[in-house]
């Protein structure tokens, strides 16, 4: 872990020194690397080997998929980061939303199945 540049997808975060410690590894300071101001730019940068950045798998299964990015390392950070579909009461009973609602649950579900199996 010590040869790789930590790429930092956002600013004014704490998840590097978070896994880091999760990870068992002390001899690396979780501020070096560099930081973007996207995940975006992160990802790009551990696709053309620029060093390693920690994202959320269902953001990046196709790249891994494709070869693009891998994941090294077994440790997994959990994070309070989620995603709320909200709508009201009277939206719910729409045939439009119901669809949409049901698309999304059924591409997370497979979305997890895959990171599971990684």
């Amino acid at each position: 872990m010590q040869y790789h540049t930590l790429l930092h997808p956002w600013r004014d975060q704490d998840v590097w020194d978070r896994w880091l410690k999760l990870a068992g590894v002390s001899n690396i300071n979780p501020e070096s690397g560099v930081t973007f101001d996207a995940l975006e730019y992160a990802l790009h940068a551990a696709a053309a080997g620029m060093g390693v950045t920690l994202a959320q798998v269902s953001m990046v299964n196709d790249d891994i998929q494709r070869g693009r990015l891998v994941i090294p390392f077994d440790t997994v950070l959990e994070t309070e980061w989620a995603y709320y579909l909200m709508y009201s009461h009277e939206m719910a009973q729409q045939p439009k939303i119901r669809a949409f609602r049901d698309w999304l649950i059924a591409t997370l579900e497979r979305s997890e199945a895959i990171s599971r199996s990684m």
